[in-house]
């Protein structure tokens, strides 16, 4: 299977629908009980997988991979900051945006060959680029009321269109009921649908793909009420039948011929009970030196005093009475109480994404107070760390910690290698792996309170169907974010660019299908195509609210 045709071929008409951090530990029960026609459906009369993630199973890498076809080291996002190892570790990162990705993605190629493409809550599209068609983009954005959009007068046409429809308020207000935010989800939700399944009706597009991020929403503020089982009223539930019934609106203007795909970036699952805080860890095994300033010392005594007061039977209370600006300082003060003396410090927590993490060695000439001089220090500080990673324990129970262990160059590649963190590694997940001092382990409830409760999960799901093209019925094995671009192309009938990571999933097709398509290899999707964007302030903050609001930052 493979040749080298660069000729455009008629594409498949395709539609992609995306559903953040849906785990199919959620949807198999559904299925079972019958409460998801339209995923039942698809299923039957397609292929399904276990998606694995990237590392880490993030929004941010995740689904700049989907719509590529590349690794992280290749597209260059790795969390939703900025990655940047000559910056003061001390200082937040700035937030990162669509510049890497734009001109390299599945709307760009497909535009290349031609094809209409229409893209509607795509996440990491900030700002919007040029498209042949119509690109909306999704989270995170600088403001939740505002649509941001290509072309730039098609923003103004959503807003009349779904003002008509009855949609007139897309914010949410701080705390709703759960039944509240989920009836206002609906509304919303369905009238989008509705308004793509028109558009996709006076209008011709060869790929179109929606995005909706409420289900990783609800699970991230919801899945304490999964405790004990299920229930009639679960809120997790209940976003996943609405995601269902959006999904049955938009098959309404597909037809049988269309190739239609449900996948998701992530998984999601319970919030760990038990905290890996890194530095402290490394401190312990003498690769981290606390500062010993007095100004460092007031804010250990202060994080203590927190910790104590997190454990008092009151404390839901007393974190719900304060103001969300005030609770997210005391959360960054705690993880700020005790920063490392950088000139005995050689190696240091990087905050990724749970349950993976990063550690930086404190290089010189590329940390601003490096003192691990390159070559054979810095891989013996590396291969020491690597080696005491795969042997943690947590002391109070026995149980193995870290599952996995990598050298950066193990699991990236490409231009943007040199920002990846020097070691990745991934803990079981009862463990999430934490920045800041003080205790190496402790209990996820002894920390200041979160109105965070669900988290990431490597394994997200993945539904290919098409008549003649995919297996009816079948489960794969092995699939990965990176191979849904290149699954996606060589389905349609499109080349696939030569230099994606990502592979075509050949198991997942009638070999009849294989037999009669060889795989088409087209240029190279190359480098990204505009020079970074400046943030304003105002947009600066208005994205990191958007990151706070689902605790991905303090």
């Amino acid at each position: 299977m493979g040749k080298t045709d660069p000729r455009p071929a008629p594409l498949r008409k395709t539609l992609l629908i995306g559903l953040d951090g849906a785990t199919w530990d959620v949807i198999d029960p559904l299925l079972a009980r019958g409460e998801l026609p339209h995923l039942a459906a698809l299923a039957r009369r397609g292929v399904r997988a276990r998606l694995r993630s990237t590392l880490p199973p993030i929004t941010a890498a995740a689904w700049p991979s989907i719509i590529t076809g590349l690794n992280p080291g290749r597209h260059g996002i790795y969390r939703f900051e900025v990655l940047d190892h000559g910056a003061d570790a001390t200082q937040d990162a700035r937030p990162v945006s669509s510049d890497t990705i734009a001109g390299r993605t599945l709307f760009d190629y497909l535009g290349q060959q031609g094809a209409r493409v229409l893209g509607v809550g795509i996440p990491m599209c900030y700002p919007v680029w040029p498209v042949n068609g119509r690109l909306l983009a999704g989270y995170p954005n600088p403001d939740p009321k505002r649509f941001f959009a290509y072309p730039p007068e098609w923003a103004e046409e959503l807003e009349r269109d779904l003002k008509r429809r009855g949609v007139a308020d897309r914010d949410e207000v701080q705390r709703p009921d759960p039944r509240q935010r989920l009836a206002r989800a609906e509304g919303r939700l369905t009238q989008v649908a509705a308004y793509v399944t028109d558009l996709l009706r006076r209008e011709q597009f060869d790929f179109t793909m929606l995005v909706a991020s409420v289900t990783d929403e609800f699970q991230h503020r919801y899945w304490h009420l999964r405790r004990g089982g299920a229930r009639p009223d679960d809120p997790i539930d209940g976003v996943y039948r609405l995601a269902d019934r959006v999904i049955g609106q938009l098959l309404e203007a597909a037809d049988e011929d269309w190739i239609v795909g449900v996948v998701s970036d992530h998984g999601g699952g319970a919030r760990p009970e038990r905290l890996f805080v890194v530095n402290a860890w490394l401190r312990d095994q003498g690769f981290l030196a606390e500062s010993r300033t007095a100004r460092a010392g007031l804010k250990r005594r202060l994080a203590r005093l927190l910790r104590r007061g997190a454990r008092l039977p009151i404390k839901a209370l007393f974190w719900k009475l304060l103001p969300r600006e005030a609770r997210a300082g005391l959360r960054k003060m705690d993880a700020t109480a005790a920063q490392p003396d950088w000139s005995r410090t050689r190696a240091s927590f990087v905050k990724l994404q749970h349950p993976v993490g990063g550690i930086n060695v404190n290089l010189r000439g590329r940390q601003p107070q490096g003192i691990v001089e390159p070559g054979a220090e810095y891989e013996q500080v590396r291969e020491a760390i690597i080696a005491a990673l795969r042997q943690v324990t947590d002391p109070h129970s026995g149980a193995r910690v870290v599952e996995q262990v990598w050298k950066r160059e193990e699991v990236y590649a490409g231009p943007h290698l040199a920002s990846a963190p020097d070691i990745v590694f991934k803990t079981v997940e009862q463990y999430a792996p934490q920045g800041g001092l003080g205790l190496a382990w402790q209990d996820a409830e002894t920390v200041l309170h979160s109105e965070i409760t669900g988290e990431h999960r490597m394994d997200g799901v993945l539904l290919l169907a098409g008549n003649g093209v995919f297996r009816r019925g079948s489960v794969i094995e092995g699939a990965q974010v990176a191979d849904v671009a290149p699954t996606l192309l060589y389905a349609m009938g499109a080349p696939v660019p030569a230099d994606v990571d990502g592979r075509v999933l050949e198991e997942a097709f009638e070999l009849g299908f294989l037999a009669e398509h060889p795989l088409l290899r087209g240029a190279a999707l190359g480098d990204a195509t505009r020079a970074r964007s400046e943030y304003s302030e105002e947009e600066e903050e208005g994205i990191k609210a958007a990151l706070r609001g689902l605790g991905y930052i303090e």
